[in-house]
């Protein structure tokens, strides 16, 4: 199954509507890293949803936001999240895309929120062997690994297994 829109012009299967001007106003007023662009909001408005990947490959766009904004720090997202709600604006949280069951897919002219700019180590604690990190895409999460080897050069530290190893519940 293709994951890139073939040559030509794009439908739109479950919308497509534009940003609201005066959101985008406000929104250029914060400095946060945004863009309209039609390849940007098309490739935005898809995820790794089979039924997804079957629109791509006849040329459709599952659900093409209005804008797609790349913060890239925590008071980045607040602000977006602010005029977002002011403006009545939907709002998408994105990472790698990699649901397969349509949940990462955005609101028609609502904001896809892509998160893969938050994909720091923000601290690490060798005694409890927990690190703090920033939202990070599929395709950055492997870089993590390598970056605590860096910071953290007297610990023996190795991949966990499953993800639920990421749970820790308080004795």
């Amino acid at each position: 199954m293709p994951s890139a829109y073939p040559d030509g012009p794009l439908g739109a299967r479950l919308g497509d509507a534009e940003a609201p001007a005066d959101f985008l106003s406000a929104l250029a007023a914060t400095g946060v890293s945004f863009v309209v662009d039609e390849k940007s909001r098309a490739d935005h408005g898809r995820d790794w949803w089979p039924l997804s990947l079957s629109w791509v490959a006849h040329g459709v766009v599952p659900s093409r936001p209005g804008v797609v904004v790349y913060p890239s720090s925590v008071d980045d997202v607040s602000s977006v999240l602010r005029l977002a709600n002011e403006h009545g604006v939907a709002v998408t949280p994105q990472g790698g895309r990699s649901s397969v069951v349509g949940g990462a897919l955005p609101s028609p002219g609502g904001v896809a929120l892509d998160l893969t700019r938050l994909n720091a180590v923000l601290e690490v604690d060798e005694v409890r062997a927990t690190t703090g990190e920033r939202a990070a895409s599929t395709s950055t999460k492997a870089a993590i690994p390598a970056r605590l080897v860096i910071a953290c050069p007297s610990r023996s530290l190795r991949p966990r297994k499953a993800p639920e190893d990421d749970i820790r519940v308080p004795h």
